[in-house]
């Protein structure tokens, strides 16, 4: 039986706005990383990177939805988010974590964002999942904890709409859910 049937089972699957609330509060104290720290410097893909830094520049995560992304047309739909460099990930992720809860996510989007969470073996390069995991290392158990919870619910969604392809669960059984605990130390532990 699968952890998703388990916690089913035993009714203790947190609804949308309970998870809402949960990276709300794991998020709070994230403060926002500076507009020359949001994205990688200029490079070949210079324009698709200016408008991924123009569209978060100044912005609050809070303040991220799909509709903002969607209408913004000069962001690049497939790989926008790759030009934002982990800090400014970080920050981001709980607006994008909050897009992902809602029940009407526009499906581009939302595997444009799930591609993010994928964890090392989805990277690629072994550049790319070295980053990944430095980055990720900067979470704290909290956010960690509310990463974890929000794909688990889509693992669970995909699951009960029978989804040919259950992304959100793949990743949690590459990454996610062996470091379910989170692998980062607390201060106490450092």
């Amino acid at each position: 039986m699968s952890p998703c049937q388990k916690r089913q089972e035993l009714a203790v699957m947190l609804t949308r706005d309970e998870l809402a609330r949960e990276v709300e509060a794991a998020f709070a104290e994230r403060p926002y990383p500076g507009d020359d720290a949001l994205t990688w410097p200029p490079s070949v893909f210079e324009q698709e990177r200016d408008a991924t830094q123009h569209f978060f520049q100044g912005k609050d995560w809070r303040e991220l939805t799909a509709d903002s992304i969607l209408k913004e047309r000069s962001l690049e739909p497939n790989f926008f988010l790759s030009y934002l460099r982990g800090v400014g990930f970080l920050y981001f992720i709980p607006g994008l974590l909050k897009i992902l809860l809602e029940p009407d996510c526009d499906d581009n989007l939302e595997g444009t964002i799930l591609n993010q969470f994928g964890g090392p073996s989805w990277g690629g390069s072994d550049d790319v999942s070295v980053y990944f995991l430095r980055t990720m290392s900067e979470l704290t158990r909290e956010e960690w904890r509310a990463i974890v919870n929000v794909i688990d619910f889509l693992a669970c969604e995909y699951r009960r709409r029978n989804e040919a392809i259950n992304d959100p669960q793949e990743m949690l059984d590459d990454f996610w859910r062996e470091f379910s605990e989170c692998p980062i130390p607390t201060d106490a532990e450092k």
